[in-house]
């Protein structure tokens, strides 16, 4: 049996179960298993998890940030609204290989025990396919594993947010074919923040050009492919504001905490792109077709 100071390990669950019967005990090791949706990753806990942690003095939350919408993906540590440690992930590699141990280095870093978070944070997208998916399923896994809320932040509300205020911003995202993702955020009277004012949308980057009218600004990571058929009537943000950074993707996570807005663990599912070319291929030509299972500290 498993001792008390094991580390919980993500088992992937049995083939053809259901949510409801991976949510149980298993007799021989002690360990609760999770299925987190049919052949998805789940968690395998050593032992029973914890409530949710008390705040500290200062009635501060700290908060554990997954950013994997794009690459690099960006892991932080965040308590209150400061951002005490962050990392890249090598955009080289899978994110999720290195996911969990960037996330027990910084952790043992800052000297914080993964028990004394009170919430995960985790980027919704739109974005990379894979990245969203690892990015997703490990928030999943630490927040059922610890029994602490997971904050969906929306990617293109962490661009929003960090490009200030100024005319309608139009936020794009790849979405292949020659197609992108488009939402326009505006500024409304009385708010500190830019709000949705359309609809997350799918539409052909002619379309889009056709229609945008002039003095609006634009930015997102569609830019790095898009940008040289942009408009003169059009005004691109710099390039360092077109993917989403930590600090961003923090305020928009501390006001869904501020007003108790925590997904559902069961339900949340990422705003996938389509898979590139390259990523379909890749897929096909894996022996098991499943997502690497990355290793979550334990508590």
């Amino acid at each position: 049996m498993a001792g008390s100071g094991d580390v919980p390990a993500l088992v992937l669950p049995r083939a053809g179960t259901t949510l409801a019967d991976e949510r149980s005990l298993d007799g021989d090791s002690g360990a609760a298993t999770c299925g987190l949706e049919s052949g998805a990753v789940g968690v395998r806990m050593a032992t029973p998890s914890s409530p949710t942690p008390a705040m500290n003095a200062a009635g501060t939350p700290r908060l554990l940030l997954l950013e994997t919408s794009g690459q690099p993906g960006q892991v932080g540590l965040a308590e209150g609204t400061e951002l005490v440690r962050s990392a890249s992930l090598p955009v080289a590699r899978r994110h999720a290989r290195d996911l969990a141990p960037t996330v027990q280095q910084l952790l043992r870093e800052q000297g914080w025990r993964p028990r004394e978070l009170h919430a995960v944070a985790v980027g919704q997208g739109p974005g990379s396919y894979t990245g969203l998916r690892v990015g997703i399923m490990s928030a999943k896994a630490l927040a059922y594993a610890l029994q602490i809320p997971i904050l969906a932040v929306e990617t293109f509300a962490i661009l929003a947010l960090q490009a200030g205020s100024g005319a309608d911003l139009h936020v794009l995202e790849d979405a292949q074919q020659d197609k992108v993702y488009v939402q326009v955020f505006r500024f409304l009277p009385g708010q500190s923040r830019p709000e949705p004012v359309t609809a997350l949308a799918i539409e052909r980057f002619a379309d889009w050009l056709a229609a945008v009218p002039p003095g609006v600004r634009v930015t997102g990571p569609a830019l790095e492919t898009f940008a040289v058929r942009l408009p003169a009537h059009v005004t691109p943000l710099p390039p360092a504001l077109w993917r989403p950074q930590l600090p961003a993707m923090l305020t928009v996570a501390l006001d869904l905490w501020s007003r108790q807005e925590t997904a559902d663990m069961w339900k949340l599912e990422p705003l996938y792109l389509r898979p590139s070319e390259a990523e379909e291929a890749w897929e096909r030509r894996r022996p098991d077709h499943k997502d690497f299972a990355p290793r979550i500290p334990g508590p």
